[in-house]
């Protein structure tokens, strides 16, 4: 994937310009994916339903220190697809070509 700029103000999650409001997130929570740290918003919206920010050179503790004086911090128990997303990320490297 390309890489994209984004931004969280204490009003709205800016994501290659596009504004998603804060108040309209309904939680967040933190995951490791593919080697990553993963900021993950939920929202009530049908498109899109989740928002998922790379955090790289980001204190992870301190985003979620911040975050939650705006939005409910929740683990998130792994569904299917998070599921499925882990079990290929062990089986599969992205750096391969073959």
């Amino acid at each position: 994937p390309e890489e994209i700029e984004y931004a969280i103000t204490n009003k709205n999650i800016v994501i290659a310009g596009k504004r998603y409001p804060l108040q309209e997130v309904s939680r967040f929570w933190i995951t490791e994916r593919w080697g990553h740290t993963l900021l993950v918003f939920e929202t009530p919206l049908r498109f899109p339903g989740r928002l998922e920010l790379v955090l790289v050179g980001i204190d992870k503790e301190q985003v979620k220190q911040r975050l939650e004086e705006k939005v409910p911090y929740e683990e998130e128990a792994p569904g299917f697809a998070d599921k499925a997303a882990g079990w290929l990320s062990k089986r599969l490297s992205l750096d391969e070509r073959g």
